[in-house]
Formats: C-alpha cells, structure tokens, sequence
C-alpha cells in the first residue's frame, strides 16, 4: 500500500498503474485540515511535549525503498520514513 497525507502539490500523477494493478498494490490519498491544527501542533513540539520522531523504527535514503517495503512487509518496521 502507498498511502499519500496532505495537499497535492501537482494536479497530475505519474503513477505505474500496470505494475501496481498486477502487484495488487493500493494508492490512497486523505486530506488532512492542516491549517486547522498547524499552529496548536507547533506550538507543542516547540514546547517539547510533541515528539513525532518515535512513530519510525526506520529512516531511508529513498533509494533503499525496496528494503524498507520489505521490513515492513516482515513486520520488522513500524513506520518507514524515505529521506530524499
């Protein structure tokens, strides 16, 4: 599953259909009210009592996509983030 949070920034998608059709892989996209919380989030993490940091077991270069896929395919990896 490839799951996408937040605001498109392109009003198009290149997207491997085919392959993704065939590996049954599912793209899902949410809308999150950004604007809404943003500054009372902010504000907490500048406090110190938000700490996102713990949701990842694992931090990629997002050449290595395929590995974490496949830890947390195993169940080896909570979260996967893929650093640019």
């Amino acid at each position: 599953m490839v799951s996408s949070l937040g605001v498109p920034t392109a009003e198009r998608l290149d997207y491997p259909w085919l392959p993704a059709f065939s590996r049954g892989i599912t793209l899902r996209s949410a809308l999150a009210n950004v604007p809404r919380w943003i500054g009372e989030v902010l504000a907490l993490q500048k406090a110190g009592r938000l700490k996102g940091s713990f949701v990842f077991s694992h931090r990629l270069p997002l050449e290595e996509a395929p590995e974490g896929y496949r830890l947390f395919h195993e169940r080896k990896a909570t979260k996967v983030a893929l650093v640019p």
